[in-house]
């Protein structure tokens, strides 16, 4: 399995880029030489179809395809399984949105994106599922990309979308799956990393029901629960040498995540100034906090249930601060229950997968 520490260090090093350095700033300007313009959010642009499993069998083995592709990799158990029922077909969509907003305008920009748009190959009404993907560092590795090996290129190969639209399109839902900004075909330059805001813009905007596995809701307290664990503006001010030279360069979106932790050191003590560090762990107003907290999701009340999957195993994000945000959600008055799912944080998201497609089967 890939080194725990160092994919912790590799998260860790996106949400920086994305907090402190001017990144948001280099939102879309929403100029003439763009497809969308003010207003054209949820506009459709043109669609394509870029994979089809006419059965259930076709269906299957792609998912068996990933597993067996990963299964040393992530030491996977040889029971993960999924109720694939029927074929599917999947689209690339692409669409207008809105990015952060420019530098001096109150409006978010608009923007296209990409995304994933899977249809079972059932009869009769179907209920919808939209699948928020995890971390991603390389602009291929999204949801409109179906492949799951490839050469490092528009065509490389995609890390969620392949078995997540093989569980819910084949348990006959209708499955949509935004890419995210920076992401697929979208021309902005970096992945928004846990930027909530573009993040929600670019997926469905209304749900019947919503699930989540092994999720972050309290960005900030996932940050620093990183830090516990051992695991400004420049990057000089933040990053050790010879990180702080690189680490902007490693994270451009067109570098293997394998090669990104291959550069990075063990553990985030080992990446960060220890000035830095101490600011951030002592200070709660560090902007860098401030940031986080502005992009927290667990402090509202949604009026749709939500069910929980996680791990108590989880080694990326962990079980107790789930329960800390499900906590805050609940005494907002949040219909939350919380399952138990085994396996470290890869297998026990493969896992829930299912149980989330039977869950929803249920609500429709």
């Amino acid at each position: 399995m890939r080194s725990v520490p160092r994919r912790l260090v590799a998260c860790l090093v996106v949400l920086l880029l994305g907090a402190l350095s001017p990144g948001l700033a280099n939102a879309s300007s929403g100029s003439s030489s763009q497809p969308c313009r003010h207003g054209d959010r949820g506009r459709l642009l043109g669609f394509e179809r870029v994979a089809s499993y006419p059965t259930a069998p076709d269906a299957q083995a792609y998912f068996d395809a990933w597993v067996e592709f990963y299964r040393d990799y992530y030491q996977f158990p040889p029971d993960l399984t999924a109720d694939i029922r029927h074929g599917f077909d999947s689209y690339k969509v692409t669409y207008c949105t809105v990015d952060v907003a420019p530098p001096g305008r109150a409006r978010p920009a608009p923007v296209a994106a990409t995304g994933n748009l899977s249809v079972p190959r059932k009869a009769g009404p179907l209920a919808t599922v939209a699948y928020l993907h995890g971390t991603s560092v390389s602009f291929y590795d999204a949801p409109s990309n179906p492949n799951i090996a490839g050469e490092l290129s528009a065509a490389g190969e995609s890390f969620d979308g392949p078995p997540s639209s093989a569980v819910f399109a084949g348990a006959g839902l209708i499955y949509v799956a935004p890419d995210y900004l920076g992401l697929g075909d979208s021309a902005v330059p970096r992945h928004r990393y846990f930027h909530a805001a573009t993040e929600a813009s670019s997926a469905v905007d209304l749900l019947a029901a919503t699930a989540t596995v092994g999720g972050v809701f309290d960005v900030e307290r996932f940050f620093l629960s990183a830090l516990a664990n051992d695991l400004v503006d420049r990057p000089a001010e933040v990053f050790r040498q010879p990180y702080a030279a690189t680490v902007a360069g490693l994270f451009d979106m067109r570098h293997y995540f394998d090669d990104i932790v291959a550069a990075l050191p063990p553990t985030s003590r080992e990446l960060l100034r220890p000035s830095f560090l101490q600011a951030v762990l002592e200070n709660r107003d560090h902007p860098l906090r401030v940031r986080l907290r502005q992009n927290a999701v667990d402090r509202w009340r949604p009026d749709a249930p939500i069910r929980v999957y996680h791990s108590p195993d989880d080694e990326e994000v962990a079980f107790g601060d789930m329960l800390v945000s499900v906590d805050r959600l609940g005494r907002r008055g949040a219909d939350v229950t919380v399952r138990r799912v085994p396996g470290h944080h890869v297998t026990s998201w493969v896992r829930a997968m299912p149980r989330a497609a039977a869950y929803f089967r249920k609500l429709s």
